[in-house]
């Protein structure tokens, strides 16, 4: 089955170098070319805009037009049409900033041959397919994401506004002040706060990756003493760890200057990483160590608890991702947490590493600059709320 002919556009103003591209399609042996001709920049456009064309050759120097000028205006015109530029031995420095412009490649007159004109101007429309299928496909992506993350907040704020009024009603109940409840309701009660809290906190982190990759989540920056912030986040934990009979310690290495970043996000991050290290501690002791570094300050979160496979750490920080086994599916969350913590460290310009072996435990490291200096919002994962990994 025979292949349409490429309509090229050669647009040089040179009979002679239009002769020459003329036999080196014709030496190149490809009988798969259909060249026409413009003289000018302006003949060049209008051929342009008629249609039909699969590729332009440019000279850089046209009577009407030099240069860039000449490049930029082309492609303002050509759309999805390939540009290959003609150039002299003396231009080829034009040539490479005409590629930055926006032209697929050049070729220097004089030095090139039938098939090194065939090659490429073959690749240059088949680099220009690729690009467009990388950008529809790119754009379809943006949609498909913008359009999850629309659907998680609507879904959200279906589901929170209804268990709301669960978690409300259930906590009044609870609280029993006539002794209605006997102890097997009173259990009851227990459990469907327990598991609406746990839902109202998964849903939560739902919203807050729909904010995220909609690059909703924003900063705000103040001036905070770092160990008075892991205070406070050992203080909110108190209730967890002794549910769990887990020992919480704060260690503090020397006076630490001041921080300037969010503190919000800061506690969402060292609850989350501290929640995770309680709930997975059978026995023994959460400990925070907040530090200076060379690049500001350190926050460690240390367990005794389970660990975590090796084959498991390349993979810890996914979105939805938990590790295996059966002891961790006991306490079963979104499956986003660390992906959240490690989120929320880039916003705030830093970064977490995690240390662990199986059955000796688990550092959580987050390391922050002293100051903001940007918040970059978009790509990046989930809330907070303390899920499991």
């Amino acid at each position: 089955m025979e292949q349409d002919a490429l309509t090229l556009l050669l647009v040089e103003d040179d009979p002679g170098d239009v002769r020459v591209i003329q036999e080196l399609l014709a030496e190149s042996g490809d009988h798969a070319f259909c060249l026409r001709h413009a003289e000018s920049l302006a003949e060049g456009l209008r051929l342009l805009d008629a249609g039909g064309v699969d590729l332009v050759l440019q000279d850089l120097t046209l009577p009407d037009g030099h240069g860039l000028t000449c490049v930029r205006r082309i492609r303002r015109h050509a759309g999805r049409v390939p540009l290959v530029v003609l150039t002299g031995l003396n231009d080829e420095a034009l040539a490479l900033q005409a590629v930055q412009e926006g032209a697929q490649d050049y070729l220097v007159k004089g030095t090139i041959n039938g098939h090194a004109l065939n090659r490429c101007i073959r690749y240059a429309i088949e680099r220009e397919r690729l690009k467009s299928e990388l950008e529809a496909a790119r754009d379809q992506a943006v949609a498909a994401t913008r359009s999850k993350s629309e659907f998680l907040a609507n879904i959200s704020h279906e589901l929170r506004t209804p268990l709301t009024a669960i978690l409300g009603f259930s906590a009044l109940l609870r609280r029993n002040p006539h002794g209605r409840c006997d102890p097997r309701q009173l259990h009851y009660l227990e459990r469907i706060h327990e598991n609406g809290t746990h839902l109202l906190a998964i849903i939560n982190d739902l919203l807050d990756l729909s904010k995220i990759e909609a690059g909703k989540l924003s900063v705000t920056v103040a001036e905070i003493d770092p160990a008075a912030a892991v205070t406070h986040v050992v203080d909110t934990l108190l209730p967890l760890a002794e549910e769990h009979d887990i020992d919480l310690e704060v260690v503090v290495r020397k006076a630490l200057p001041s921080l300037h970043t969010d503190p919000l996000r800061l506690q969402q991050i060292l609850l989350n990483l501290g929640g995770n290290a309680i709930k997975f501690t059978r026995q023994g002791r959460v400990t925070f160590t907040v530090s200076e570094s060379d690049a500001g300050i350190d926050f460690a979160v240390r367990d005794t608890g389970i660990g975590i496979p090796a084959a498991a750490l390349p993979t810890l920080f996914d979105k939805f991702r938990q590790v295996d086994g059966s002891t961790t599916r006991e306490h079963e969350g979104s499956g986003l947490g660390l992906s959240v913590s490690r989120s929320l460290a880039h916003l705030l310009g830093g970064e977490i590493e995690v240390a662990s072996q199986p059955g000796t435990g688990s550092t959580f490291t987050v390391h922050l600059p002293l100051a903001v200096t940007h918040a970059p919002a978009e790509a990046y994962a989930p809330a907070l709320h303390g899920s499991a990994p």
